[in-house]
């Protein structure tokens, strides 16, 4: 695929490699009623939604469009702080080192048109109600580049 759009396959099979890591593809709204249907007892997920708003800075001389696409991927585990003992700390760390693994993986991959920045962030999340579940996580955030051809007139 010769576009951006690309990165949602390369997301998916980089969390395919992680063990115990499901892949979602969805918005917020969707989400909220997909996740019901997923088991998180002994698993997390990653929830992409592949739907941002880009910028692009078109070249002078070049010919080219540079398009910056921004990605947001929420890596979320099962809460349920009120049956538990738990703290935050102890949920939330696993996932950060899960979402650094799988910006370690995405960027890894071959084969792709897209440039993959050198740096990233990753936010502590807060309790995120998704249906009948409360989850609590991680926001995976990073940028990836993409030069396409313009058409001269």
């Amino acid at each position: 695929m010769s576009s951006p759009l690309v990165i949602s396959g390369i997301i998916e099979a980089a969390v395919a490699e992680i063990p115990n890591l499901l892949y979602l593809r969805a918005t917020a709204s969707e989400a909220n009623v997909q996740v019901d249907d997923i088991d998180l007892s002994a698993n997390s997920i990653a929830i992409y939604n592949n739907r941002p708003d880009t910028s692009t800075a078109m070249g002078e001389l070049s010919g080219l469009a540079e398009t910056t696409w921004p990605v947001e991927i929420q890596v979320l585990a099962l809460a349920d702080f009120d049956d538990n003992t738990d703290d935050y700390d102890t949920l939330v760390d696993p996932l950060y080192k899960i979402a650094e693994e799988l910006f370690d993986r995405i960027t890894g991959s071959q084969g792709s048109e897209l440039v993959f920045p050198d740096s990233y962030s990753i936010n502590m999340g807060e309790q995120v109600k998704l249906y009948d579940k409360t989850l609590s996580g991680v926001m995976l955030s990073f940028d990836v580049f993409y030069s396409r051809g313009i058409k001269c007139f």
